[in-house]
Parts: C-alpha cells; structure tokens; sequence
C-alpha cells in the first residue's frame, strides 16, 4: 500500500540533535541505515556518527529533514548545507547533498516525489542562495560494474538521470559541449568518487538557460564545498585535480560554462564522452 509524506510532520534532525533529546541517536542510526540502501557506494555517503557531528556543530550550516508519513514512518530525507563561494557573480549556493525516497515500492511514487522536491526547493530558497547544485551518477562516466553497483538503490541509473532532466535541472558545459569537470572527494576514507557530475537549478536567481558562470566562480565552489568534507582540504588529490583541469582551460583562453539542459546533454555525453576522457580540452587555435 502506498505511503505518503507529511509535510507536517518532518523531523529536523538538527533540531532534535540540539535539543538533547535522547532519541536523536538511534533515530539517526535508523535513517542512516535506510540512507545506505539507497546509496550502495559507501564513497557517496559519510559515516552516521560524522552526521552526528555535524548536527552538534551549532556552526556548520548542514541541514538533515526526515521527511515521514502521518504515522512517522520514514519516508525519504533532504540533506543540504550552504556554501558560501565567494565569486565574482555567485557567492552564496546549497549543496544538495542527499534529496531521497527509502528503497520502498510503498515510499517511491510520483507524489512523493513531487513532495519531497517542493519541500527541498522551500527549503532551499529560504537561504537566500542563488543556485543549487547536486550530484548525479553519470552514465557516460561509469562502468559496468559501477552501474550493477548504482541498481542495487532500486532505480537504475538511467531512470535517475532522465527524472532530474524531467525536473529541468541544468549542467555547466565547456565550448565543445563537454560538461565541467567534477570529481568528489571520497567520503569517509573511501577513494575519490571519478563517475559523479554537478547539476543545477536556480533558486534566487534568474533562469539559468543560456547563462554563463566564470570558471573561476566554479573553482571557488568547488574547492569551499569539498573542504567541509572532514579530512578534504585544498591539497587533497580530488581537489587539485578538479583545480588542474580548470587551470588548463582558462590558460587556452576559455574563462566560461554555459548552464545547458541536462535533458539536451545526452547525445553528446553518453556517445562522446566514452572517447575523450579529458572532457575539458585545450581548445583549438
């Protein structure tokens, strides 16, 4: 039978961490555990005893809402934090960590769905920031193995991808239409995550459809987001790689990305990208 959120009876998790309320841990374990089942790769998520601390941490803007039916059975959760950036143009985005539904036929339904990313997008614009941006498993990034991986969630990874292109999401491509580069620093110890990309959307801002970003705004976001990872700092591998890649592209004389569709990325994704692996090149005189 399904099961519906309601959108009065979320559970800020920071605020029962902060309340010293005894239930806080072993609620915490329980979502965690159903934040597993939904992200397989351990390298996409941090330990529940890192959330812990970053729920204590009166300091650290990092948000967990668990999002329940009327009866407070979990339904999914929203975890986002704000990223100051510091750019030219962009200098205030979310980090939409982690916006999911439990691994339930009962929890995945369109109508959840719908409620869960109207929450988050409430959420979301409250703080003021111009954009979201978030991860995606991007098929033409990964191998077989890693998408046997990514089905064990429950949704393919095809399936994710055209339901973030449905939602208009957008991504940052370079002149040939390659998308930025990205790679995330592994969470918890675990390697760096090499098959993720950045998609976005706008919040406080106008529509992105278009627009172009600095690739120097993108830099600054990159690097103040993944130094809030416990362990990551500037001199961490994923760091300067990500760091490299920009650096070799602005010194061939090309300073921005331009916010397209993701829905419109496919084509040049999936069939190109499998043979040009550097994806930001130097450009041709």
């Amino acid at each position: 039978m399904a099961k519906f959120i309601d959108a009065s009876n979320i559970l800020n998790m920071r605020t029962l961490a902060q309340s010293g309320d005894r239930e806080f841990v072993p609620t915490l374990r329980a979502y965690c555990q159903a934040l597993k089942l939904a992200f397989p790769d351990p390298a996409e998520i941090e330990s529940w005893k890192v959330y812990k601390d970053y729920l204590l941490d009166a300091d650290f803007p990092w948000t967990m809402l668990a999002l329940r039916d009327k009866d407070g059975t979990l339904l999914g959760g929203i975890q986002f934090q704000v990223v100051t950036v510091g750019g030219v143009w962009l200098k205030k985005a979310i980090w939409a960590e982690h916006i999911w539904l439990v691994k339930s036929k009962d929890a995945r339904n369109y109508t959840n769905l719908h409620t869960l990313l109207t929450i988050a997008s409430e959420q979301f614009k409250a703080t003021g920031a111009q954009i979201v941006f978030f991860e995606f498993n991007d098929r033409a990034k990964m191998s077989d193995e890693e998408l046997a991986t990514d089905s064990r969630s429950g949704v393919s990874t095809q399936k994710r991808e055209t339901m973030w292109a449905r939602f208009n999401s957008y991504v940052l491509t370079d002149h040939r239409g390659f998308l930025a580069p990205y790679t995330q620093p592994g969470m918890g110890g675990e390697d760096p995550v090499e098959y993720l990309s950045l998609g976005f959307f706008p919040v406080n801002c106008k529509p992105l459809q278009g627009n172009r970003l600095l690739v120097g705004d993108y830099e600054k976001l990159l690097i103040a987001a993944h130094i809030t990872i416990p362990g990551i700092t500037t001199k961490d591998v994923s760091v300067q790689k990500n760091v490299a890649a920009l650096r070799t592209y602005t010194a061939a004389g090309r300073n921005y990305f331009r916010y397209v569709p993701l829905a419109k990325t496919t084509l040049v994704r999936i069939a190109a990208d499998r043979l040009d692996t550097t994806r930001v090149s130097t450009p041709r005189s």
